[in-house]
């Protein structure tokens, strides 16, 4: 059940994000992401035939009240799907979106915890001045706040939606259950004003930092931006040290340092053929492949590798795993259109923040009177509920 939940979370986080996050080929996989994807592989697997009898089994579970407006049976009340809860110069934010967001933040990060082994309340300290619970609402109110301000900001620059956005948005809108939407007290009305705020900032990002745009992100700019950011490209080949005394990781190292001296001879195309035949053969965590990086990781050889200037051959100190001798290589095309996108990402990021800031706020009463604490009550509850009859 959890990693059915998991793969739902996941599928409407990407679904509802406003970046294209590119893929790193890192050698490293985490438990969560070992999580997701087994998570991801379940939930393509539970899309057969009985799907809509589940589906009708589950419905017929949810009270009618949940099913014709999830927020106000969220909230006792205190909201409807349609009360706005944040304006900014004439654009809205109704509460179906805002609760999305709550309940997504805090359905994830505790089912998160909880995976990890962590005893988290709601009302435990999430910094000196603030709550989980509190942490979750301010989360959710940037969350929307940003998705009306992606559309604005777009609108203004004369950013439109074609047809095809309006078919895409239509089919992936046909795919969603209202039973999952539900689980994150949600419904169709909420997830298109996502969807579109999102299409209309990925438009945006097209129109401004893309090809032709005003801003165009050149290959110059994002190979500056990899070099400072830490992105790089690299095949390793790792000598295990892993539970060695230290004789064994002596020999273990002095192989390494041999493998090094003998590629550090070698340069231009004689040296990459020769380096990706030595891990090939070598490499005891049997990747003979190459490695992009990003940021976002944190692997044994990456300061190594950065240390170097591109066709140069490098070898780590000892680290947890052994030695890695290792070989940087230029981004290529693809990695380099994967930090592009990363770094319109930031600038977007940028722009709204500047126009947000810019722009006059207003946050209805309504925020400040709900119980919260009741309210995730009622959407565990709820939860609860679907879990059951699912």
């Amino acid at each position: 059940m959890k990693r059915r939940i998991i793969a739902l979370l996941l599928a409407l986080a990407t679904a509802c994000s406003l970046a294209a996050c590119g893929q790193s080929a890192d050698s490293d996989t985490s438990d969560g992401e070992a999580s997701s994807a087994s998570a991801s592989t379940e939930a393509e697997s539970a899309s057969g035939s009985d799907l809509s009898s589940e589906e009708e089994a589950i419905l017929a579970a949810v009270p009618a009240e949940a099913r014709e407006d999830c927020v106000s049976y969220l909230t006792d009340g205190v909201m409807s799907n349609d009360t706005v809860v944040i304006s900014l110069d004439g654009a809205e934010v109704t509460a179906d979106m805002f609760i999305y967001y709550l309940s997504y933040y805090e359905t994830y990060y505790m089912l998160m915890f909880s995976l990890y082994g962590y005893d988290i309340s709601l009302d435990d300290a999430y910094s000196d001045d603030m709550t989980y619970s509190d942490f979750f609402v301010q989360m959710a109110e940037y969350a929307s706040l940003q998705m009306v301000v992606a559309r604005k900001l777009a609108e203004d620059a004369g950013v439109t939606l074609s047809e095809e956005d309006q078919t895409d948005m239509e089919d992936a809108l046909a795919e969603l259950l209202e039973s999952d939407l539900l689980y994150l007290g949600s419904n169709l009305s909420a997830m298109e004003k996502i969807f579109t705020c999102t299409t209309y900032g990925n438009n945006y990002q097209s129109a401004v930092y893309g090809e032709g745009g005003s801003e165009e992100i050149t290959d110059e700019m994002a190979e500056e931006y990899a070099e400072e950011n830490g992105y790089y490209n690299c095949r390793y080949i790792l000598f295990n040290g892993v539970d060695l005394e230290d004789e064994e990781l002596e020999e273990v190292h002095a192989e390494a340092q041999a493998c090094y001296e003998a590629l550090a001879q070698l340069s231009g195309d004689e040296l990459v053929e020769e380096f990706q035949a030595q891990q090939a053969e070598l490499n005891e965590d049997g990747d003979a492949e190459e490695c992009y990086v990003s940021p976002s990781s944190s692997l044994s050889f990456g300061d190594t590798v950065l240390a170097l200037d591109e066709y140069e051959v490098g070898i780590t100190d000892a680290t947890d795993y052994g030695y890695f001798v290792v070989l940087r290589l230029p981004l290529g095309e693809e990695n380099l259109s994967s930090v592009r996108q990363d770094y319109a990402d930031d600038l977007f990021s940028a722009a709204i923040s500047e126009a947000a800031s810019a722009a006059d706020v207003t946050y209805a009463d309504v925020l400040e009177e709900l119980d919260y604490a009741a309210f995730f009550d009622a959407l565990a509850a709820l939860q609860e509920t679907i879990n059951s009859a699912s």
